[in-house]
């Protein structure tokens, strides 16, 4: 909240502030704010008064436009000064007063007041919208990053990769799904770290007869208190949104979760070393690192292109930009609507001319051949995860780079064959006619009659395809059996029936091997 020099609250920015500053985020409403102050103080260095409020509410435009250029001139000098862009203060302090007058115009009751502030809103918009802070024009560069420059850091990011330039084998995993993350979703920097558990979500979609799956982006809604000194954040009510994920990339995430994220005290998705959410700095240093393993010729590239030794997260966001942006042209899509999905799959507001800074950029054809070569779906992305050679020269496969499905099912298998074996009989208690009931041979009868408040119903276990799946389902029902009444008992396996039914009878062999902690997760991202 800005203040005045006594200490009171500046009510017009404060109006401004509760209008418009719930769908920014901390740090850019806190950059507003200063600017805002700034024509404050301006206002009173011009006038010899701090007026600034008393113009807005008198409705004096003519004094307001005097002191708006005045502004402008300053703004533009302290740039030129310091050698630096405020185009930026220019524009909050104009939205600012084009902000409350637009909302007055719109609450004032008397039509001739409402029809004279609509006229002098439209001067100033033509008199202030097209001026510019920098003395030149600067040249809006081009920041998807070189086909180069982009094959270079796979062959660094990848795990297996000799250049890779992090120690632990878990760094490694982790800063590559991160990296992924960043290149292939166009999540901001902070827009990934915020991310929960479960934040990658699936569901069956009939029109294609298959699964979709999605990433949601926004608050971790398991957390009330972010530890991180300098919290990451979702930058406006926009940037909350759904995009869609690749199975390459989710694969490797998952990877890294199962494998070496391990169990934290947190329900962050990206972890540290040191079991805590992973800080903003640190993915600058993992940035940091890719960018000089990169070889000379790929940085002389980047250094040509885009004038900067350095590769950073918002680089791989500007890349997603322009392909993703060609994606939708080449499936023959109209610019204008192309333009306007690219503002939904990045989270921009209406207002936003990102996605237009992209409409050339999208024809650099040999970006998109190496995207469509090794993005996405064209490539098995988990081609990292091959077999190595123990010191005798025997092929080997390291059990964290080979714990995929197939050895995890094989486990869970192993788990449910160990299992005892199911009693001669199974004996439970109708408690409608008071009276004990035995299913007999339960291990070789696969379908249980029980009775129960003068109804019968068959668990016909059959109906699981999977043998091992069928001898679970039956050591649950009977242990249920002895503990509960046998209404709840059918209604359970009917459960059990729905859940392989609608996820797969493998949804049990990949559940038997999560620790009970992450259960929660695994129940809301798959069911």
């Amino acid at each position: 909240m800005l203040t005045d020099e006594r200490g009171v609250p500046r009510y017009w920015a404060t109006v401004w502030e509760a209008l418009h500053g719930g769908d920014l985020s901390e740090s850019t409403l806190a950059a507003k704010l200063r600017a805002i102050d700034r024509l404050y103080h301006s206002v009173r260095e011009q006038t010899g008064a701090d007026c600034l409020d008393r113009l807005i509410a008198e409705g004096d435009f003519d004094q307001l436009e005097s002191c708006l250029e005045g502004f402008f001139v300053h703004v533009r000098n302290a740039s030129a000064n310091s050698r630096t862009d405020r185009s930026v203060d220019w524009r909050a302090a104009l939205d600012f007063v084009r902000d409350i007058f637009e909302r007055r115009s719109r609450s004032d009751s008397v039509a001739r007041s409402f029809d004279l502030m609509q006229a002098r809103l439209l001067r100033l918009q033509r008199l202030y919208a097209s001026l510019n802070v920098s003395r030149q024009p600067k040249l809006k560069a081009m920041r998807a990053l070189p086909a180069a420059v982009i094959e270079d850091l796979y062959s660094i990011a990848n795990p297996t990769s000799v250049r890779n330039p992090f120690r632990s084998e878990g760094q490694r995993w982790r800063n590559y799904a991160l990296f992924l993350l960043y290149l292939h979703q166009g999540l901001r920097r902070g827009e990934a770290l915020i991310l929960p558990l479960d934040a990658i979500k699936e569901d069956f979609d009939p029109s294609i007869g298959g699964y979709r799956k999605w990433i949601d982006v926004t608050w971790n809604q398991y957390e009330g208190d972010d530890p991180r000194y300098n919290a990451p954040g979702i930058k406006t009510a926009l940037s909350h949104r759904q995009i869609p994920i690749a199975d390459g990339v989710t694969d490797i995430v998952q990877h890294y979760v199962d494998n070496y994220r391990g169990r934290q005290n947190h329900t962050f998705l990206i972890a540290s070393n040191r079991h805590r959410p992973l800080a903003l700095p640190t993915v600058n240093l993992m940035f940091d690192g890719l960018s000089g393993a990169l070889s000379p010729a790929a940085r002389t590239e980047l250094r040509n292109r885009l004038h900067t030794d350095k590769v950073t997260p918002h680089d791989c966001r500007h890349t997603c930009a322009v392909v993703r942006l060609a994606e939708f042209v080449a499936s023959g899509m109209e610019m204008e609507l192309a333009l306007q999905n690219l503002r939904v799959f990045f989270g921009w507001t209406k207002a936003s001319e990102m996605p237009r800074h992209y409409a050339r950029a999208y024809f650099e054809d040999r970006l998109i051949s190496v995207w469509q070569k090794k993005f996405d779906d064209r490539v098995d992305v988990l081609r990292a995860i091959r077999c190595r050679s123990d010191p005798a020269g025997t092929p080997m496969t390291s059990n964290r780079a080979k714990a995929g499905k197939v050895q995890k099912h094989a486990a869970a298998r192993r788990a449910i064959a160990a299992l005892p074996s199911l009693p001669s009989h199974i004996r439970y208690l109708d408690e409608y006619e008071d009276e004990w009931k035995t299913i007999h041979h339960p291990a070789e009868c696969n379908k249980w009659v029980i009775e129960y408040d003068t109804n019968t119903s068959i668990l016909d276990f059959s109906k699981f395809n999977d043998s091992d799946i069928c001898l679970l389902a039956k050591h649950v029902c009977a242990w249920l059996l002895n503990r509960s009444a046998p209404a709840h008992v059918v209604l359970n396996f009917y459960g059990l029936l729905s859940i392989a039914n609608d996820s797969g009878e493998s949804w049990f062999l990949e559940g038997i091997d999560r620790a009970p902690y992450d259960w929660n997760f695994y129940w809301d991202v798959r069911l």
